[in-house]
Order: C-alpha cells, then sequence, then structure tokens
C-alpha cells in the first residue's frame, strides 16, 4: 500500500555544487511544462520551488508520485543526480519547508529575498492546480511562520541577500586584483530582479561606476534610469566587460554569455573580475584561463553569517524554535485531520453498505427499467444524510471542541456496517 505521506527532494547548495544545479534550474515556462506532463493520482499536491540554490519540490503524496515527479524532471533537464540530491519526509519535511521560507536554510542566513520566491513558486502551484487543502494549509502556515521570524529575530534586519554579499566582495577583491579600491567600473549583465538587486545595492558603493547591458535595451534603460547607470547594448557587453574592473553576471539565460572565443577577439584593459551569480553560470569557466581575468561564482562568494556573538547568529536558535512551534502545529492538525477523515470514511462505509443490502433486498420488487433510477436516489439520499456530519466533523478540525471523545462517540454510533438488526 502506498502511504500518503509530504516530501521534500532535489538539490540545494549544501547538496550539489553549481555544476550540477545549473542542470536542474527551472524557470517558469519549464515548470508549467513540469506540471502538465505529471500526470499523479487524486489528491496527490506538489509545489516546484526553482532559485539560484535550490531546485526542489515540496509534495503530499506516495513515494510513488516522488518517483513519477524525478523522472519526469530528468526529461526535462539531465538524470537525476541521486549523490547529490536530498529527500525528507512528514517531520523532516514539514521542518525544511518552514526553515527554507523563512531563510535558515539559504546560503546567506536570513536571505531577504526567499520569501517572495516561495511565495511565487506557490501561486504558480496554486494557479496550475497543483495545490489542496494540505499544501494550501502548510504553506499559509510557513508563510506567517517567516513573518514571525523576521519580525522578532534579527534575521529581520539585515536585509541580507545574495546580491547584497555579492557587492560586498568589492572592496576586499578589487583592492587586491587592481591595488586600490578608490575607483572602479562595474558592469551588470542582466536586467532582472537580480540584476536590479546589485544595481541597487551598488548604490551604496559612491566609488563605482555602473554599467547595464540587457538583451531587451528597455529593461536596461529603466533600471539605469532608476540608478543612475548608463546602459550598454548587449552586442556591446564583451567589448565593456574587457574595459571594466567588475563584471557582475545576473541574467537568466541557459547558456553562458560570454566565453572564451567572446574574450579572445577584444584586448583586456587591466584585470577583470567576474562576479557569476547566476544559475546557470552566465560566464563560461574556460574564460578563467586567459591571463588577467578572475571568476567567483554563487558557491565561491565569501558568506560571512557571523558567529556567536553575531545578532543574527545568535537569534538563530530562537528563529528554529519558531519553526518548531509551526511544526508542532501543524502535525496536530494533521492528526486531527486523518482522524476525521477515518471517521468520514467510516460513515460513508456504514450507510453505503446498509444502502446497498436494502437495494439488493428490495430491488426485485422494480421493473429492470428502474433499477438504474432506484440507485442513483438511494445514493441521493445517503449523500444528503450524511452530508451535514460530515462539514461539522470537519469544521471541529482546530476548535475548541474537544475532537477525540466526539469522534469515539461516533464510532460507538455508526461503525455498525454490518449489523442486521
Amino acid at each position: 500500500m502506498n502511504t500518503v505521506s509530504y516530501f521534500a527532494f532535489g538539490l540545494n547548495h549544501k547538496s550539489a555544487p553549481v555544476s550540477i544545479r545549473e542542470s536542474f534550474e527551472m524557470n517558469e515556462d519549464k515548470v508549467r511544462q513540469l506540471y502538465r506532463m505529471t500526470q499523479l493520482p487524486a489528491g496527490t499536491e506538489s509545489i516546484v520551488l526553482s532559485t539560484c540554490n535550490r531546485t526542489e519540490v515540496w509534495l503530499y503524496g506516495a513515494a510513488s508520485s516522488v518517483i513519477d515527479m524525478q523522472s519526469n524532471i530528468e526529461t526535462l533537464c539531465e538524470p537525476w543526480p541521486g549523490e547529490h540530491a536530498f529527500t525528507y519526509e512528514n517531520e523532516e519535511a514539514i521542518r525544511h519547508v518552514f526553515e527554507v521560507t523563512s531563510g535558515l536554510r539559504s546560503q546567506v542566513l536570513g536571505d531577504a529575498q526567499i520569501l517572495s520566491q516561495v511565495k511565487d513558486a506557490y501561486r504558480l502551484a496554486a494557479t496550475c492546480e497543483k495545490v489542496g487543502p494540505r499544501l494550501h494549509r502548510l504553506m499559509h502556515t510557513a508563510f506567517a511562520t517567516a513573518k514571525r521570524v523576521i519580525s522578532t529575530t534579527a534575521l529581520g534586519t539585515g536585509g541580507t541577500s545574495i546580491a547584497r554579499t555579492a557587492v560586498g566582495t568589492l572592496s576586499d577583491r578589487i583592492g587586491k586584483e587592481n591595488g586600490s579600491s578608490d575607483q572602479i567600473s562595474v558592469l551588470v549583465l542582466g536586467g532582472g530582479d537580480m540584476g536590479g538587486r546589485v544595481l541597487k545595492e551598488l548604490g551604496n558603493h559612491p566609488s563605482a561606476t555602473c554599467f547595464i547591458c540587457n538583451r531587451t535595451a528597455e529593461r536596461a534603460e529603466k533600471l539605469a534610469s532608476r540608478y543612475g547607470a548608463t546602459t550598454v547594448p548587449w552586442e556591446q557587453r564583451t567589448e565593456v566587460a574587457a574595459e571594466v574592473d567588475v563584471v557582475f553576471a545576473t541574467t537568466g539565460a541557459e547558456f553562458p554569455v560570454i566565453t572564451r572565443p567572446d574574450f579572445e577577439q577584444v584586448t583586456l584593459d587591466g584585470p577583470t573580475l567576474f562576479i557569476d551569480i547566476s544559475v546557470p553560470r552566465n560566464i563560461d569557466p574556460d574564460v578563467v584561463e586567459i591571463p588577467g581575468i578572475s571568476i567567483v561564482n554563487i558557491d565561491q562568494l565569501p558568506i560571512a553569517n557571523g558567529n556567536g556573538k553575531n545578532p543574527v547568529r545568535r537569534d538563530l536558535g530562537q528563529a528554529l524554535k519558531i519553526c518548531d512551534e509551526a511544526l508542532r502545529e501543524v502535525l496536530g492538525w494533521e492528526s486531527e485531520t486523518r482522524a476525521v477523515e477515518l471517521a468520514v470514511r467510516m460513515l460513508d462505509q456504514t450507510f453505503e453498505a446498509i444502502r446497498y443490502r436494502e437495494v439488493e433486498r428490495n430491488i426485485h420488487r422494480f421493473s429492470p427499467k428502474d433499477h438504474g433510477n432506484v440507485d442513483r436516489l438511494t445514493r441521493s439520499i445517503i449523500q444528503k444524510l450524511i452530508a451535514i456530519p460530515i462539514v461539522r466533523l470537519k469544521a471541529m478540525v482546530n476548535s475548541d471542541e474537544d475532537l477525540s471523545e466526539r469522534l469515539e462517540l461516533l464510532g460507538h454510533l455508526f461503525d455498525r456496517g454490518d449489523c442486521e438488526e
């Protein structure tokens, strides 16, 4: 029998390097395609979350559905990298969802961006009709938990993010590469959300002269106007990259947008540092073989989450306790929900057994042409009889009423489907 459980499985920055993760990055179109091609049993629910640091699935259903999802991900991406993947079930899976949503399992502790990314993934799954009562409840609890972590701990005060961490490497690395960090020139490749975040963070570096380059010129112009940057035509990205001190690569391209052959056609104007925070990577790793070029990819960012004296690190324990409280709440709700589902099934089976027996005993009183009508009429009567008790039962979950006593009484009253009285 396939037991129904909560599952969380996939890849993240802790289980797999960027060279593996980039093969499983899925944009919105690919996630929609995965939803369309995955035909799971009724009652199965799923959410796909794909960011620069993780591609994972949160699923309520049977273990066989996990295998089906992995198989379809393989069809869209690459063979499933079992040695670089993780799978959590039930309590571990629920805790994982809460801690991811709260930024506690991010590369940058307290990542300010992850909550909105999880919300976007949830909305897409709901739009594709892949979310039911279990994951609706789980995700709304996760959002409330994340907001509580943000509002009551230091994790909500730093506004930490990959973009901020990447820009924070400037003074360190440029000083080492160029001998001075007084004046630097920076090119941002990509005009999406991450590119905008990088430009915003660069606003805290008045010594930085910023350029922005995007395939869609209108997008680049909008960001340039907002953050005081200069636009660069997409076709000139390699020439400008060869002239600046730093290049931030943030596009959503599936393949490198700057390759070694590209750079061999231009003259390098001093050392250039590429900070590639895209997944898949935007900068061909072979570019580093050109003298004067160095690359920092997303896995190589000098993440500084602090020590025990750091407020963010110190409040981690409190944040984990908040997630544990939410976990106990969901487990309690799940236990009550399953008990009610069993009671509903018992009611349905008891009444159906009575209906079936009485129809069998009396069907000879009706002409054969009316047999179908008799069956439909009696089914309708039974459904109307148990409709109100079922609604009341479901309303008891998480109410102040003593659910266990009421379910026990219900069992005594109606678990008599085999009796002849």
